[in-house]
């Protein structure tokens, strides 16, 4: 290609997914510039002199070689290529055109090699075989003098370059924002405006370089009005413009004088489909075209925030008609120059137009306590959720009065008073600020009616003691409930010895006060002293205090007539004589000093002073 003198200006062998090198001329001088992204990059068609500073050694491991492709004596890019040589490192160029390319200015390369010797092993191009037999193409065998990656034909001309450079690239982390309602699902209390955000950043954490062209669409969902949708503002760094044009389309360049581009910004809804598109270009200033250089972008890693940090805004309103429920979701897509879509969360909002219901649960004709439990329930079917509830209560059919004010309980303990009756019902209110209709009537209604409890005059147990093989009967004397009645009484044996009837004591219970309430226990209890508690239950649920009586099982010793019994000073024993003619003769106690019972038929007691003696 021949290049004409003067101001004129070309772009050579330039498409959107490879950046390659420009030729430029101005006032008859013409100079190549190197710029690279992670594609091949050619030098093509260019024949500026180019002058190659001696290399120098920048470490004992690393070699630097500078290029001067202007003719002005001074370096324009250089190359830095590791001990091995077959590798470039990293690669600069005079980025603020002070003259001098400094280390600053220098991108690392990626850590696979890509040599002439071999450049299949390209990453950006590996397995791709036509591309690869190009790039070889490019290259060539013949009149080629290499160092390190760069080539330079027998002229002394940059003929070809490739590189790589592979991790030049950008990266965003991003967020849709809507309409806040309440609860998760966003939930609105009536149609209205919305407005959305979409935010995008060039992630420092991920990226190394500026972006340099950002796309951010977003699919309208079918629940909105396309025809009410407005462009609103655009923001990157610290520019803000406002769209001037029509609502559905809108055209705009801002000069970045720190970053010396123009940023092109397009936005515009395509009616027919409801996709909206925004898209931010950098272009060069004097061209106005895409600007070539890999490391210059509108929107830089967001270092230093806000510098990486944009933003689009538009406003729509929901369709007409929606019912009850409906939710409207909607993301977008954005796409940092030739990376993966980032698709952003999805923003729902839910529509909660109606208003909650709730009630009071029922209570009994009669609580037998002045202090009784409350409790009621709501429900907001597809809605926000229930925020509080108002209870009210009507004492003695009087007005109805707030209890409890913006509860969010569901239960909880009135405190009324004996032969008094009381009403409530609630009003509940929703999250988006729905307010139940207030009923104006009870939802139930109860009388307090204390009961008294009831009562035992006494509990005995016999016979006492009961002799080891005798049952034992206990009685519940004088049992008694003066606004009730007594539908049983149960029966304790108090292991533990704290005095309090406990269920795991219980040994048995009787339900028929037709004879009394009483219990026969079977013989079998061990020798020993005993406490046996009673509690008796009215029919209104009331218990009474525990009735408390001794009982004692005494042993048994089998004797012969005629044979002496030392009973010493142990507890009550039972004597039993044995007759083969079915008559006992006499019976004596000696030196007795306590109690003696004599069970049997025919008996007569004789008592004496120090002994009783008993015929029969």
């Amino acid at each position: 290609m021949i290049l004409p003198g003067g101001n004129s200006r070309y772009d050579l062998g330039m498409d959107q997914s490879e950046r390659r090198m420009t030729c430029r001329a101005h006032a008859g001088r013409m100079w190549g510039w190197l710029w690279v992204l992670p594609a091949a990059l050619v030098f093509a068609g260019c024949r500026p002199p180019a002058v190659t500073f001696p290399a120098e050694p920048v470490s004992t491991s690393a070699t630097r070689a500078d290029y001067d492709t202007d003719g002005d004596g001074k370096a324009d890019f250089f190359l830095l290529a590791g001990a091995e040589g077959g590798r470039f490192d990293r690669i600069a160029y005079d980025r603020d055109g002070d003259g001098r390319v400094t280390i600053n200015e220098a991108q690392k390369a990626a850590s696979k090699a890509y040599t002439a010797a071999d450049p299949t092993q390209h990453p950006q191009h590996g397995g791709d075989d036509d591309v690869n037999q190009e790039l070889h193409d490019d290259l060539g065998e013949a009149s080629r003098k290499t160092f390190g990656e760069h080539i330079l034909d027998g002229l002394n001309y940059i003929d070809r370059l490739a590189l790589n450079i592979a991790n030049v690239f950008s990266d965003d982390p991003n967020e849709k924002v809507g309409p806040q309602g309440a609860g998760e699902g966003n939930f609105l209390p009536q149609v209205q405006p919305f407005q959305y955000t979409i935010y995008f950043e060039n992630d420092p954490e991920k990226a190394n370089a500026p972006a340099q062209v950002v796309t951010v669409t977003d699919q309208l969902p079918a629940e909105l009005d396309w025809s009410t949708f407005e462009l609103k503002e655009v923001s990157f760094g610290d520019h803000t413009v406002e769209l001037a044009g029509s609502a559905t389309h809108a055209w705009a360049q801002v000069y970045a004088e720190q970053l010396n581009l123009v940023v092109d910004i397009e936005a515009e809804l395509d009616t027919d489909t409801g996709l909206v598109t925004w898209t931010f270009r950098s272009l060069d200033p004097i061209t106005l075209g895409e600007t070539l250089d890999p490391l210059a972008g509108f929107l830089p890693p967001n270092n230093t925030k806000p510098e990486g940090e944009g933003h689009v805004v538009f406003t729509i309103s929901p369709a007409a008609g929606l019912a009850d429920g409906t939710a409207i979701a909607n993301g977008a897509t954005i796409v940092f120059d030739s990376n993966d879509p980032i698709v952003t969360n999805t923003h729902v909002n839910t529509f909660d137009f109606a208003a909650p219901t709730s009630s009071v649960g029922a209570l009994g004709a009669t609580v037998p306590t002045a202090s009784f439990d409350v409790q009621w329930s709501g429900d907001d079917a597809g809605g926000s959720g229930i925020a509080h509830y108002d209870v009210y209560v009507s004492v003695d059919g009087g007005p109805f009065q707030v209890w409890l004010d913006d509860t969010t309980d569901t239960s909880a303990a009135y405190a009324g008073q004996d032969n008094s009756s009381y009403a409530f019902y609630t009003v509940a209110t929703d999250n988006v600020g729905h307010t139940e209709t207030d009923p104006g009537a009870a939802d139930t209604a109860t009388t307090v009616d204390v009961n008294d409890l009831p009562t035992i005059g006494s509990l005995t147990a016999t016979p006492e003691p009961v002799f080891e093989g005798d049952d034992l009967t206990l009685t519940a004397n004088g049992v008694a409930d003066v606004d009730g009645s007594v539908v049983k009484v149960e029966f304790f044996r108090d292991d533990n010895a704290d005095g309090i009837a406990q269920p795991g004591e219980k040994i048995g219970e009787d339900t028929d006060p037709a004879d009394g309430f009483g219990l026969i226990l079977p013989a079998g209890w061990p020798i020993g002293n005993y406490t046996v508690l009673a509690v008796a239950h009215d029919d209104r649920g009331g218990l009474s205090t525990d009735a408390v009586a001794p009982a004692s099982v005494a042993g048994t010793i089998a004797e012969r007539p005629g044979i002496l019994v030392d009973f010493g000073n142990d507890i009550a024993r039972t004597v039993t004589f044995d007759d083969p003619d079915g008559t006992v003769g006499r019976i004596s106690a000696k030196e007795a000093t306590g109690q003696i019972h004599f069970l049997g038929q025919g008996l007569v007691a004789t008592p004496g002073k120090k002994d009783i003696v008993v015929t029969g």
